[in-house]
């Protein structure tokens, strides 16, 4: 008789009815001996406005990110998302050029008290925003200013300034580099007003003294020393070359420099000088009234009432305020608005 095979046992066919004893190699199944970490994630869109150029390459771009970057070196990503850019002129560059770069600054961190606000981030950026321009200026090879830094409370709204460069719809922009830039949905607005402007904050003056500076017949303008936080004002002869001497009244009465909109006068006790101000936002201590019938700018303390004028042991460098009713001079009472034609 043929001796038959017994059959091979296998056990991946035959189910077993006790539990496997092997550990498995799937760590999903093992429990944790350490608590679970979450990350916090915070993502902050911001609008940075420049002046004095129009041209967006990819070096200008990358420039920025780099300037950001190293403003916020925690951050775990910064990304360009969109950027528009007004050209005033056809031919040449013009100091009215401008580019609106909204970007995206990303904190990732286990640790949330380690993370900046989105208004912190703001103002980091304002505090930083010479070094950006320093920057910019380097790439472009033109004299490039930072005008305004805001938060974008809501990312897939239209950003604008006031006044504003560039109406559009949300483009899809992205950090690839490009040299076109995006049509926009509604027509096209300058930084200056043209015409004749009908609103207080689209009118762009100087500031004229008429006090005895010297015996020439030349007009004598209050002006910004830099454009920077923290500058000092001093008298000048007018010129219609220096935009430090540009000013406009916003809707809140602040001095802002009409090509530089976030800086404005602001004072501490007696002294003024050139602080950051964002455009949109009544920031203290930076009202000043101007009171045409007796030539006065006027601030309103706490107790008094305080007059603008100039040391006259110092008239050419020292512009600062005067109790009304103190130990005041002529300078008090010496100030016009000349209203200038924006090209």
């Amino acid at each position: 008789m043929k001796a038959t095979k017994r059959p091979t046992f296998n056990p991946s066919i035959r189910p077993s009815n006790y539990p496997s004893k092997l550990t498995t190699s799937d760590p999903s199944q093992l429990p944790s001996i350490f608590p679970s970490v979450k990350s916090v994630k915070s993502i902050t869109t911001a609008l940075l406005a420049t002046s004095g150029t129009c041209e967006v390459t990819e070096g200008l771009l990358q420039r920025l990110l780099s300037a950001v970057k190293k403003t916020f070196p925690a951050a775990t990503k910064i990304e360009v998302i969109e950027f528009t850019a007004k050209c005033s002129s056809p031919v040449g560059r013009a100091a009215s050029d401008t580019v609106v770069f909204v970007f995206e600054v990303t904190f990732d961190s286990t640790q949330p008290d380690t993370l900046l606000s989105p208004q912190e981030i703001i103002d980091t950026i304002s505090q930083n925003s010479d070094s950006i321009a320093a920057d910019l200026s380097d790439e472009s090879g033109n004299e490039v200013f930072v005008i305004d830094v805001r938060l974008i409370e809501n990312p897939s709204a239209s950003p604008s300034l006031s006044p504003a460069p560039t109406h559009s719809l949300k483009p899809t922009l992205s950090i690839s580099p490009s040299n076109k830039f995006f049509p926009s949905s509604s027509p096209t607005q300058s930084f200056v007003p043209t015409g004749t402007p009908t609103k207080a904050e689209d009118r762009t003056f100087k500031i004229v003294s008429s006090f005895q500076f010297d015996d020439s017949r030349r007009q004598w303008c209050l002006q910004a020393k830099n454009v920077r936080v923290n500058a000092k004002f001093n008298m000048r002869p007018c010129t219609d070359s220096r935009s430090k001497q540009k000013f406009y009244f916003d809707e809140y009465d602040q001095l802002r420099l009409r090509d530089h909109p976030i800086y404005c006068m602001r004072w501490k006790k007696k002294a003024i000088y050139l602080g950051y101000c964002p455009v949109g936002i009544e920031t203290s201590k930076a009202k000043f009234i101007y009171e045409k019938d007796h030539q006065h700018f006027i601030v309103q303390k706490p107790r008094f009432q305080h007059l603008l004028g100039v040391s006259i042991h110092n008239k050419y460098e020292k512009v600062r305020m005067f109790k009304q009713g103190g130990n005041i001079n002529d300078s008090t009472k010496s100030w016009s608005l000349y209203f200038v034609q924006q090209k």
